[in-house]
């Protein structure tokens, strides 16, 4: 199976939910980001592992290794 990685634009509530719904239920998702105006609150949702988070300051290409 392939895996597709995901990233997920805002960590409010149903940016929240999305983000562990695809982790705990969608086989082969990976969410790799999450994005918000907020930082601490993008940081908060990303706990999934391998995810990461910026705030809408920063770019996901800014971030990328």
């Amino acid at each position: 199976m392939r895996t597709v990685r995901i990233g997920v634009v805002g960590a409010g509530n149903m940016g929240a939910d999305h983000v562990h719904t695809l982790h705990r239920w969608v086989s082969g998702a990976e969410v790799t980001h999450v994005a918000d105006i907020d930082g601490e609150r993008a940081a908060a949702v990303a706990t999934v592992p391998g995810a990461r988070s910026t705030s809408a300051s920063t770019s996901p290409a800014d971030t990328a290794s």
